[in-house]
């Protein structure tokens, strides 16, 4: 969902805009199949333009990623973890290139803490549109700096999304992780992936969409390693055109 905090004046007639967009986004989906651990999975996050002067944005966004199981009771969130972005975009023909910076901290809820889980990550992604518009793709590369012990190196990300017919929408997500084996993650580097299609519908720069995904994903747990081959099926509402970070 987006929220206007009022006209923002335009970059480059009156010289930069403060906040010209703020936003909140929401996303829930049930794991298929779910087990005690891991059935569903919540985003609830927000963001903002800070500035913006000419050919150049600066924006930050969180986002917090809750996992609800059922081991205790139906609904029993056990896994919190946040995300803290700050990027730079840069307009560059009608494309985008974003240095960045993105905070990963994870936690166990109601669960002893036994070792802090976070890490750092810096980088740089370019946003390229194609098919006149109705599709984009968006590439990064980033190193991890001050993780807490997850071992990670480089990351290396893609996603695309494109729309082929009216609501209707595709989207697929790589992303590989140069990672050195440690002891609560005795694991090499690995690849996630994500295939994702569903319908939209658009309402200026807001959209719903409901989906339903194939995902393959690592370091599943917070203090442990773990991989899941899984199906989500969920919804998403907030601003159309922006993507939350990476997992």
């Amino acid at each position: 969902m987006l929220f206007s905090p009022g006209p923002a004046r335009a970059a480059g007639a009156d010289g930069p805009a403060f906040l010209p967009e703020v936003f909140a986004r929401f996303e829930g989906a049930r794991y298929v199949p779910g087990d005690n651990d891991q059935a569903w999975t919540a985003w609830i996050g927000a963001g903002a333009d800070l500035l913006k002067a000419g050919r150049v944005t600066f924006e930050f966004t969180g986002d917090v990623e809750t996992i609800i199981g059922n081991e205790i009771r139906t609904f029993d969130p056990n896994q919190a973890n946040y995300h803290l972005a700050g990027a730079m975009r840069i307009a560059v023909a009608g494309d985008e290139l974003m240095p960045f910076f993105h905070h990963v901290s994870r936690h166990e809820i109601d669960r002893p803490k036994v070792q802090a889980v976070d890490w750092n990550l810096m980088g740089v992604r370019g946003r390229m549109m194609f098919a006149g518009g109705r599709g984009w793709a968006l590439i990064g590369v980033g190193h991890t700096i001050g993780d807490t012990p997850v071992g990670y190196g480089w990351e290396l990300t893609a996603r695309t999304e494109f729309e082929p017919a009216r609501r209707i929408y595709a989207a697929a997500d790589v992303r590989y992780m140069n990672a050195e084996p440690v002891p609560l993650f005795p694991r090499g580097s690995f690849t996630d992936l994500s295939l994702e299609g569903g319908a939209r519908w658009r309402s200026g720069p807001r959209s719903i969409d409901l989906f339903a995904a194939f995902e393959r994903r690592n370091d599943v747990f917070v203090q442990a390693a773990g991989v899941r081959d899984r199906l989500l099926i969920g919804f998403r509402i907030g601003p159309a055109g922006r993507t939350r970070v990476p997992r």
